[in-house]
């Protein structure tokens, strides 16, 4: 029992145990040699604090309980939280000195980062929840575990950890960029695609349904008469199912890219393209080079769409010419929207 025990929080000398070890060594070799009484008394002092430490400590993880960890959303370059709560069923006692550390490892890569929280304590019947910020430094899939909970009670001197292990797979969007930063071919496919929402829903006001307006969206989309009646915003949303104003495939053929910067440059351009126009324009359809298309018209749409460009590499096989006969309007990483680039897929 406990040696299992002892497996499972194992126990280690910190850097301030370590120095205590070596006083209390040099301590007990002056006493022995001079046989001084403070020097003796010195020497029981830190015997006794090493002894006490290891007595109190196993306790702080007694009746110590968590629950499953959550998360923000992540996007590359932005800062995010991960968060615990850690209960404390013991009545008398409080639990103190914990950490909490949870590890992040982009898939691919096999060496973890290890996120350490601030030192806390937990009141007794008492919960807590435990921030930790961290900032991807680029888009892809990573494994976040709630690794383990340190225990650094009383004196610090003695260091325990408790092994949870707890494991997620979490997906981290492309960085956004400042519309100023995106090339100016974009934001000529952007004007395009306004004047087609707008002739779209014009010529379709009879294949909508009607719901409450949120922030961001379209002023030209209100309807002002359901709003009169109702005294609150109203704004049409396009039947789901219904064609979309203007549909676009993204290139992501692996010649057109040198290097994995410029593979996340163009999915960063891509997702801040998609951010700007999806609170403007919903309902146009995109796709990642040869994948399933999503129509974007719900905030589970525009999440799904997110999450492709988070994953996406780059791909040997060409684009498909099927997308030029549904309609599809390629873009390659430098936008060119030319006849050139819509005909010929193969380059």
């Amino acid at each position: 029992m406990i040696r299992k025990w002892l497996k499972k929080v194992p126990t280690i000398l910190t850097k301030s145990g370590w120095m205590l070890v070596l006083m209390t060594f040099l301590t007990g070799t002056a006493a022995y040699q001079s046989s001084n009484n403070v020097l003796l008394l010195a020497l029981s002092f830190f015997m006794s604090a090493v002894i006490i430490n290891g007595l109190v400590s196993w306790q702080n993880f007694i009746k110590l309980a968590w629950k499953p960890f959550d998360h923000s959303k992540f996007r590359a370059k932005e800062e995010g939280s991960l968060r615990a709560t850690i209960i404390n069923n013991k009545k008398m006692v409080q639990a103190l000195g914990l950490q909490v550390v949870f590890s992040v490892k982009r898939k691919g890569h096999t060496e973890p980062d290890h996120l350490p929280s601030d030192i806390f304590g937990v009141p007794r019947l008492g919960e807590k929840l435990i921030t930790v910020e961290w900032t991807p430094a680029r888009r892809g899939l990573y494994e976040i575990q709630l690794e383990r909970i340190d225990s650094l009670y009383p004196f610090g001197f003695i260091g325990k950890s408790y092994f949870i292990r707890e494991e997620k797979k979490v997906v981290v969007w492309p960085e956004l960029l400042n519309q100023s930063q995106l090339p100016e071919a974009s934001r000529s496919l952007g004007d395009q695609l306004h004047q087609t929402q707008n002739r779209r829903f014009i010529s379709s006001f009879d294949q909508h349904d009607l719901r409450e307006y949120r922030p961001g969206d379209s002023i030209r989309h209100i309807h002002w008469k359901k709003t009169a009646q109702q005294r609150n915003p109203v704004v049409r949303q396009p039947i789901p199912g219904q064609q979309p104003g203007m549909k676009i495939v993204f290139d992501f053929q692996s010649a057109h890219f040198s290097n994995l910067t410029e593979l996340d440059r163009f999915c960063s351009e891509i997702a801040t393209w998609v951010n700007h126009h999806f609170t403007h324009d919903r309902g146009f359809m995109i796709a990642l080079h040869n994948g399933e298309p999503v129509q974007l018209l719900t905030e589970s749409d525009f999440e799904t769409a997110m999450d492709q460009l988070a994953v996406i590499e780059t791909q040997f096989d060409a684009l498909s010419a099927n997308w030029i006969d549904h309609g599809f309007r390629v873009v390659k990483p430098d936008w060119n929207l030319s006849t050139a680039t819509l005909l010929d897929l193969t380059t």
